[in-house]
Parts: C-alpha cells; sequence; structure tokens
C-alpha cells in the first residue's frame, strides 16, 4: 500500500503550489538610495538632476525626453507595485477594496516621487532679471506684483514694509510659551491636523517646544542650539496674531479664509531649514520679526542653464519675502546676535 502522501484521489486535479513573491518596500528602497547618494557626497540637488538623466540627456532633446519620463516612470512604478503586491491581493476584490482603504497613497511622498511627478518650472520667465540677485524695493502695487512676480515665480525682497506691525514689539520665545500655555486645546488642534518641522533638533512637536526650558529658548549661555516651524489650525490663535500684524496688501489671498493658516519659523544662531523643495499648493510670503536670516535659493535642475545659479538674499527685521517654494530650492541661516522669528503665510497666482 502507498504512503498516505503519495496517494491521490482518482480524477482529482493536482493543485500547485503557488509561490508567494515577498512584498518589497518601494518608499524604502527609493529611500536608501537617497541616503546612499548623500553619504557619497553628492547634493540634493545633484541627485535630483542625475535621477532626471539632467547631465546625460543632449540639450536639444532634454525637453522631450523629461516629459517621456514624466510619462513612462510612474506607469513603470505602478506596474512593479501591482507585481509584487499581488500576493497581497488573494483574488479577492473586498480584501483589495479593504487594503486600498487603509493605504491612501500605494507610495508615500519621498524626494524622488516629488521630482518625477512635479510639473516643469518656467525658467525663463521665473529668472528673468535675477542676474544682480534678488530684486530689492522697499514699496510696490499689487498689479505690479502679481504680473512680474506671483505669475513668474520670480523671488522679491520688498524692505520694511512690515516695520509698523505690533508683532515686532511683541513676538519672542516667551510670547510663544506663555500664548500656547494658556490655549492647550490649541497646542492638542495643532498637533493633530497642522504641520510642525523640526529641522534636525531634538524639538519634535508644539507640546515639547512649550516645555522647552527659558533659558534654551531665550538663547542663554551654554544653550543648545535648535531651529523649529509651524503651521496654526486654531482660530484662538490665529485671532491673536492677526491682532499683531496683516498680510501684505500687495497679496492675494485666497477668497476662504480657513485656506490662508499662518506659519512661525523660529530658532537659534547658526542652519535653520536645509536645502528642499516644497510640494504645496501655492507660493508663500515670510516676514522677519525678530533677528535677521539668509535665504540661499537654487534654481530647479532644468533651469541650471538659464538661471544665474545660486541667490542669497538677506531678510532683517521688517522685510518680507516673497518666493515660490516649489520652483526654488531653499535653505536658510540664522545670524548672530538673537533669536530669529518669521511669520507668513501663503498667497494665490491669480
Amino acid at each position: 500500500m502507498k504512503d498516505k502522501k503519495e496517494q491521490k484521489t482518482a480524477g482529482a486535479p493536482v493543485r500547485r503550489e503557488e509561490k508567494r513573491v515577498p512584498s518589497i518596500d518601494v518608499d524604502a528602497e527609493l529611500q536608501q538610495i537617497y541616503d546612499d547618494a548623500l553619504k557619497a557626497g553628492l547634493s540634493p540637488q545633484q541627485v535630483h538632476a542625475c535621477f532626471k538623466a539632467e547631465a546625460y540627456l543632449p540639450k536639444r532633446s532634454k525637453s522631450k525626453w523629461m516629459m517621456l519620463s514624466a510619462a513612462i516612470v510612474p506607469l513603470a512604478v505602478l506596474l512593479y507595485l501591482v507585481a509584487y503586491r499581488a500576493d497581497m491581493i488573494q483574488d479577492s476584490v473586498e480584501y483589495m477594496d479593504a487594503y486600498l482603504q487603509e493605504k491612501q497613497c500605494l507610495v508615500e511622498a519621498n524626494p524622488f516621487t516629488m521630482e518625477m511627478l512635479r510639473p516643469l518650472a518656467n525658467c525663463s520667465a521665473m529668472c528673468k532679471g535675477l542676474e544682480n540677485g534678488v530684486p530689492r524695493v522697499d514699496t510696490i502695487t499689487k498689479e505690479d506684483f502679481m504680473a512680474n512676480y506671483a505669475r513668474t515665480s520670480r523671488p522679491l525682497l520688498v524692505t520694511g514694509v512690515a516695520s509698523k506691525w505690533p508683532a515686532l514689539d511683541t513676538f519672542s520665545f516667551d510670547f510663544f510659551k506663555s500664548m500656547y500655555n494658556n490655549h492647550t486645546e490649541a497646542v492638542r488642534i495643532n498637533e493633530e491636523e497642522c504641520q510642525f518641522f523640526n529641522y534636525g533638533c531634538n524639538i519634535t512637536s508644539l507640546s515639547e517646544f512649550i516645555a522647552m526650558a527659558d533659558s534654551r529658548g531665550n538663547l542663554k549661555d551654554g544653550f543648545e542650539p535648535w531651529y523649529i516651524g509651524w503651521s496654526n489650525c486654531d482660530d484662538g490663535i490665529k485671532r491673536t496674531l492677526r491682532s499683531l500684524y496683516t498680510p501684505p496688501d500687495f497679496v492675494k489671498l485666497t477668497s476662504d479664509d480657513s485656506e490662508n493658516l499662518d506659519w512661525v519659523f523660529m530658532g537659534s544662531t547658526g542652519p535653520g531649514a536645509f536645502i528642499h523643495v516644497d510640494n504645496v499648493e501655492k507660493p508663500s510670503w515670510q516676514a522677519q520679526i525678530v533677528g535677521s536670516k539668509t535665504w540661499t535659493l537654487l534654481p530647479m535642475p532644468e533651469c541650471e542653464m538659464q538661471c544665474p545659479g545660486r541667490l542669497d538674499v538677506t531678510m532683517n527685521r521688517g522685510d518680507i519675502l516673497l518666493v515660490d517654494t516649489n520652483n526654488w530650492y531653499h535653505s536658510t541661516f540664522i545670524h548672530p546676535g538673537q533669536i530669529s522669528i518669521t511669520i507668513g503665510s501663503e498667497y494665490t497666482k491669480n
């Protein structure tokens, strides 16, 4: 008699053993490539240029290749995901529906996917007239700003335009700490609904910011450097902030005021925000309330032949810088002497 393991029911179909393909974390793989490139000495801009084959494409055919890449690469990524996540589907429509509801994004945001999918910049418009640096004016009309800067993504520094805001004599580390300590519900709302950036320091939330020692917050001798930024989603905090400043009258805000979030950036002497490019809906303005800060702007890879290269612009107390951070790589440096505090928001191009 045959062993039971060898017995087969007469006429029964033989079921082949299915080979399960292990799933791959695409986000982690792309991030690892990006991190390895930085460790090898490349700058973020060089990594992005290599990824777009910027250095290898003939100048005459570069735009066609970029458009072709923009169409093919996302499709290739999608096919890749379908192939390697097939084991998760299990021939079940219900399972896939539940999976897609749980995972809002098949590929999470990372420098590579954002670089692949962003629209190409209008280089001739955004780089026009920048040979001598970022333009500086002390006054400008809304019509002039909208036509020559907002719609073209050209950066602009307006000096002294915020010099009469009450915020200049009010904003400080102690002011913000006291304001949020008196509005604990606002802290919860902001941590649940808004964004917070710690730029590499060990302050990872608004709660940790207001719990910071006064000596560190006020930059006393021996303090540990820090730099943070956050957006505000609380109406009470918005009313307090807006009572101390008014958005510049030459920018056009959205009709829905709930979309006009206030952004605060604050920190000590030294590097502020690292070099990066944003992926937000609108360009932004930022007013220097306390201290001084230098922005470094770099054009997008496709604009390197038309733009003058690196642009440095310093904001002093009362100045407002307007820049489309979706189209300019940017970093900041805080000058010695005192804390830097800026406030800003977004504006529309049309």
